[in-house]
């Protein structure tokens, strides 16, 4: 029980940290070793030495160790405080909202870019409405602070149960460091992780079973998108015919050429897209100039400039652009095309070329995976922002040609 109540005193420092896309490394180590962890150690001895001389203080110290002339000002400052530390772990969660999407964990969601000099300062808007929601939900819920604390507790510390994991796979398969060393540290951290988290299951019964169950909706969500994606993928793969073999039999039975560029956006750099093969299969033409536009999303942050875009010429009026980017970018197709023109592969003008999708419609059926989760999946996907609003394809350009998908 002790433990449970100490632990409250370092939470809420986690806070500075969650601003680190934004501002990188160096400012967070210097802001925290050199401001806020001096500023904590003196709060919270002060608070301590206070209590030693004042036992019935215990209920509010930090108020009652201040003159009674300073008791509205720290009011103030408290309030301030709090809302620096709120837009931290919103601003924080608007950039792994941005991660999860683009490394395919989340659907697609409108983000506004707030700033042009730094990439991680992003604005999610549905994720800005949910948390807002969520906040007055339990406020009105708890009606008590003691609740919140019980459930604050518990989530921070579930978190860094998480973090030291994570941190050890990162040190084992990133960093290359042999795996006793990353044993050695997960365990050093595990120890009084561990010990926090569980003097924290008391809290559960009193609030902390909120972010808990938060935790797990968001994990059945993200792994329902994440497999279902996934089975499209393979499904679409299936059908997919080598880029070779369909130049060959293109070569031999030419259809109907008409003039202007069609532009095929795909995930995928193997084989045609779906979308021209339907369409060259119900209408019989196709563009002088077809263009595969391959968007990859890396496992890595950011990718070198050398290796943001390639194009090749795969003869016959078609050619595949490649457009990579780490999972902290984010490029729309204005920013793509500008790309080409920069490096002199490609002058491609939007508003005369034709996007043409593949848009699929899901039906769940329950056969590649429990009908409960294809119909999340698929009420998911209906209500995804459109790949076209993603990347910013002008809405005046694009045709979208359906397919119908049993899951």
């Amino acid at each position: 029980m002790l433990l449970g109540i100490v632990f409250l005193s370092v939470t809420g420092a986690e806070a500075i940290f969650a601003d680190k896309g934004h501002f990188g490394k160096t400012p967070i180590r210097l802001g925290w070793f050199f401001l806020v962890l001096p500023a904590l150690f003196c709060s919270y001895f002060g608070q301590g030495a206070y209590i030693l001389e004042n036992p019935q203080s215990v209920q509010n110290t930090f108020f009652m160790m201040a003159p009674s002339w300073a008791l509205y000002p720290l009011v103030i400052l408290a309030t301030i405080t709090t809302a620096i530390a709120s837009q931290a772990v919103i601003t924080g969660s608007f950039s792994i909202t941005r991660q999860a999407i683009q490394l395919g964990y989340l659907p697609r969601m409108k983000i506004e870019h707030t700033s042009s000099g730094e990439i991680g300062q992003v604005y999610v808007g549905t994720v800005n409405w949910l948390m807002m929601i969520a906040t007055l939900g339990l406020v009105i819920g708890f009606q008590k602070s003691t609740k919140l604390a019980n459930a604050y507790g518990v989530a921070v510390s579930v978190t860094m149960i998480v973090t030291t994991i994570l941190a050890s796979v990162v040190v084992y398969e990133r960093w290359k460091w042999p795996k006793w060393i990353a044993v050695a540290l997960a365990v050093l951290f595990l120890i009084p992780d561990t010990a926090y988290f569980t003097s924290n299951l008391v809290k559960i019964a009193e609030g902390g079973w909120v972010p808990m169950l938060v935790g797990i909706l968001v994990f059945i969500l993200s792994s329902t998108w994440r497999r279902g994606r996934d089975l499209l993928r393979d499904i679409f793969k299936e059908k997919r015919t080598p880029v070779e073999e369909f130049l060959q039999k293109f070569r031999q039975e030419p259809p109907q050429r008409v003039e202007g560029m069609a532009i095929y956006p795909t995930a995928s750099t193997e084989g045609m897209p779906g979308a021209f093969l339907s369409q060259l299969e119900h209408f019989k033409v196709a563009h002088e100039s077809v263009v595969l536009l391959t968007l990859i999303t890396e496992s890595v942050p950011r990718i070198p400039k050398k290796d943001m875009i390639e194009k090749e010429d795969l003869g016959q009026g078609f050619s595949r652009i490649i457009s990579r980017q780490g999972f902290m970018e984010h490029r729309d197709v204005a920013e793509i095309f500008d790309l080409l023109k920069s490096r002199e592969l490609a002058n491609i003008d939007l508003e005369k070329a034709t996007f043409i999708m593949g848009q699929a419609n899901v039906i769940p059926e329950g056969f590649k995976m429990s009908k409960t989760r294809s119909k999340l999946f698929a009420l998911v996907m209906r209500n995804a922002l459109p790949i076209t609003e993603f990347i910013k394809i002008p809405c005046s350009r694009v045709i979208e040609l359906a397919v119908l998908v049993e899951l």
